[in-house]
Formats: structure tokens, C-alpha cells, sequence
């Protein structure tokens, strides 16, 4: 090995440990106060149905400069635009830490959903391309490591702000300010890009080719192109489960004493998702998982026993979760490293989209189907769509290694 490639590794290296850093950082931050999001609002006078219009802003903003901001991190810096993003959400938090005003709260709101959508494939993105072209062995490590980190900070931001909450109140914005700044600052000092940070365009008109490159390579690049497939059919799925869980529980008699525990348990699932090789994962597995996933589908009509309905719901939310993981980690892996964050982020456009549609069809549903035999037709439909799609997934990529 060179002596040049043994820097870059070592730049690489560094910074992997860097990002790690940041990352626990701001999902910490971020998370600090989810669990108490609406009780600040109504705290702050914000009406029921005003809660959902500030809802809709963030949203706004992340379709609006998902894409946009992708084709940036790839053509401009990845480094720059994670920091920037960094500081609309200082704003944001700082908007809503100081103001009660529904207007202000709703640009705090933006400013929010701004910087989630500058954020995304910035620095992940930008080691993801440097391990594989320096150290293609570490990539199953990474991946793996910064999805644990990014429950664990989850876990502990919510379940910290939950608490600090009763003693502070909204003070706990402040934290999250602070957490946002040294993130900021240690971005700055500490991580150091291969590519040194030179500006690579300048005419809009290179952003459009880029644009349009990128979207050739979704439709060309079978890989990439089931993976998202894979990743926007999962959504329908995944927002039944978010937003209806508890209601759900509450359906067959779980108290809501038990939430944070259900939730709790829910993580264990991703826990124990993101231990699978999935560089061994094989067609013969991912049929084992569907089948059993399948019976506990069917089960679930039959089950009238708490514990054993909870298990069955767990199952099959195992086999999403999998399939949600090997999705992305297919799709990080083959993208190409010049569109990676324009790809990235087109993909994360879409799941938005997909779930927003998803939401407005629930409502309809359900003005017919009670909420556990809703879950179920769900349930059915996306298993039956993500066995065809991840079993293309894993054919492709034993011919693409």
C-alpha cells in the first residue's frame, strides 16, 4: 500500500470516529423532546388542529429541499451542507425554545424540517463512499454500528427528555441547543474530508445534469431501483404501525402504563435486526422469516390471549424491520459514489410522499375495517410485494458480487 492511501485510510478512520461522535450528538438533540412534543405545544396555547398545520410545515420543507439539497451534498460539499443544516436547526429549536406565537412556531417548524432535509446523505454518505473505495470490508461494520448508534441515542434522547422534561420544562430545548453546537463545532475542527471541500460547480445547469444522471441510475441500476421500490412499499406498512400502535394496544386491552415498555421492546426488535450478517443473508432465509411471518399474520385473527397477540405483532414487524435494513444497506452499498446523497436523498422524497398518501388511505379504511383487521389486509398486501421485491434484491446482488 502507498503511502498515499495509507493517509487517506487513516483521514478515514478518523473520521468514522468523528461521525460516531456526531451522530449520538445530534440524535440525542433531535430526540430530547419527542416523547412530550404535543404536551409542549398545548403548553404553548397551540389548539389540537394547529398542532397538525405546524405538523404540515416541517413536512413542507422536507419535500421541498429533500432532493434539492442531495444534489447539493454531491456536487458542492457534504461537509458544508451537514452544517448548515446543523444551523437551521439551531434555529428552529430556538424559535420554538422562545416563542409561543403559532406563526414563529410554524417557521420554527420549517427551519426544523430544513435541516432534517439537508441533512440527509451528508457525512454518512461521504464515509460510505470513502470505505468503499478504501476499506470495502469495514462497510458491513459501519453500517451496522451507525444504525446501533442511532437507536441508542434515540432510546436515550427520548427516555432522558422525557423525564428532564418534568423538572425543566421547556428548558430541555436548551440542551438540545447545546448538544447542536458542539456537533457543529466538532464537524468543523475535527472532520476532514478527502476531497478537501473544493466548490465543483458553479451553473445551475450542472446541478440539472446531475439531477437527471442520478434518476438515469435509479432506473438503470436494478440494485438501486428494487431497493427503493422495497423501501417506499415498506412505508405503508411502517405509518400503520407508528401512528397506531397504542391505539391498537389499547384495542385489546393493553394499559397505557405499558407504552414505554411496548416502545422499549420496539427497539429491542431493531437490536436484534441489526445483528444479522446480512452478507450471509440468503434467499432460503428470507423465505424461513416469511413464512413464520406469515402464520403469525393469520394468527393474529385468531388470537384472543394478550401476550401471544403482542408476540405475533412483534414477529411481523421483525420481518419489516429486516427488510427495511437490508434495503438500506443494499442501496448504500451500490449506489454510485458520485450520486449517493442525490440518490439517498430522491429515495427518502419518495417514502415522504408514499407516507403521506398512506395516512389519507388509512383514513378512508377505516371507516370500514375495525383497526386490527385493517392491520392485517395491510399486513398481507406489503409481505406479499416485499417477498417478490427482496427476493429480486438478493438475486441481484449474488450476481453483482
Amino acid at each position: 500500500m502507498d503511502k498515499a492511501s495509507q493517509n487517506s485510510i487513516n483521514i478515514i478512520n478518523k473520521n468514522i470516529k468523528v461521525y460516531y461522535i456526531i451522530q449520538i450528538l445530534m440524535v440525542i438533540a433531535i430526540t430530547f423532546p419527542h416523547a412530550i412534543l404535543t404536551i409542549i405545544l398545548l403548553n404553548k396555547g397551540i389548539l389540537i388542529n394547529q398542532i397538525a398545520i405546524i405538523q404540515f410545515f416541517y413536512n413542507l420543507a422536507m419535500l421541498i429541499f429533500e432532493l434539492p439539497s442531495g444534489v447539493i451534498s454531491d456536487k458542492v460539499s457534504r461537509k458544508r451542507t451537514f452544517m448548515i443544516s446543523t444551523v437551521f436547526l439551531f434555529m428552529g429549536f430556538f424559535l420554538i425554545l422562545k416563542f409561543d406565537s403559532f406563526y414563529i412556531l410554524c417557521i420554527g417548524w420549517f427551519s426544523y424540517g430544513l435541516s432534517q432535509a439537508l441533512s440527509t446523505g451528508t457525512l454518512d454518505s461521504d464515509i460510505i463512499n470513502n470505505i468503499k473505495e478504501y476499506k470495502k470490508d469495514y462497510y458491513k461494520t459501519f453500517f451496522r454500528r451507525s444504525n446501533y448508534i442511532g437507536l441508542i441515542g434515540s432510546i436515550l434522547g427520548s427516555g432522558i427528555g422525557f423525564f428532564l422534561y418534568r423538572m425543566i420544562d421547556i428548558n430541555i430545548y436548551i440542551i438540545s441547543l447545546i448538544l447542536i453546537c458542539f456537533a457543529f463545532i466538532i464537524a468543523s475542527l475535527f472532520y476532514k474530508s478527502l476531497d478537501n471541500e473544493k466548490i465543483k460547480v458553479s451553473r445551475v445547469s450542472d446541478f440539472k445534469e446531475h439531477l437527471f444522471s442520478s434518476l438515469k441510475e435509479v432506473r438503470t441500476n436494478r440494485i438501486t431501483k428494487y431497493a427503493i421500490l422495497s423501501l417506499i412499499i415498506l412505508q405503508v406498512y411502517l405509518q400503520f404501525h407508528f401512528h397506531y400502535w397504542q391505539a391498537i394496544f389499547l384495542d385489546i386491552g393493553i394499559k397505557e402504563d405499558y407504552f414505554y415498555l411496548s416502545y422499549l421492546i420496539f427497539q429491542l426488535v431493531n437490536i436484534f435486526v441489526y445483528r444479522i450478517d446480512l452478507e450471509d443473508f440468503q434467499k432460503s432465509k428470507l423465505y424461513i422469516v416469511f413464512f413464520i411471518s406469515l402464520l403469525s399474520i393469520a394468527l393474529q385473527l385468531i388470537s384472543y390471549n394478550n401476550l401471544l397477540y403482542i408476540i405475533f405483532y412483534l414477529v411481523v414487524l421483525f420481518f419489516f424491520m429486516l427488510i427495511s435494513y437490508l434495503s438500506n444497506y443494499l442501496l448504500n452499498k451500490y449506489v454510485s459514489k458520485e450520486r449517493i446523497s442525490s440518490i439517498v436523498s430522491f429515495n427518502s422524497t419518495l417514502q415522504r410522499l408514499v407516507a403521506s398518501m398512506s395516512l389519507l388511505i388509512f383514513s378512508f379504511i377505516l371507516k370500514f375495517l375495525s383497526l386490527r383487521m385493517t392491520l392485517i389486509v395491510i399486513s398481507l398486501i406489503v409481505i406479499i410485494a416485499e417477498l417478490f421485491l427482496t427476493s429480486r434484491l438478493v438475486s441481484l446482488r449474488k450476481k453483482a458480487a
